[in-house]
């Protein structure tokens, strides 16, 4: 869809992933995992993008950075 395309009210235009890398080290136990992705929003008005992330029960998340 292009630009232009987007910016109409009747079109749907959806964010695009154009990098997804997930590195994952895991060492005694515990795992370091880097979660990279690159989104861009084509269309001419804002957009809305989720991350979901599941993890189990006694996970935890550190160094939380957007």
């Amino acid at each position: 869809v292009s630009d232009s395309e987007c910016g109409l009210e009747d079109e749907e235009c959806s964010v695009v992933v154009s990098t997804l890398y997930v590195r994952s080290n895991i060492r005694y136990r515990y795992a370091k995992t880097v979660v990279y992705s690159k989104i861009a929003n084509p269309a001419n008005r804002t957009n809305q993008a989720t991350f979901n992330v599941m993890l189990p029960e006694t996970a935890f998340i550190s160094k939380f950075f957007m």
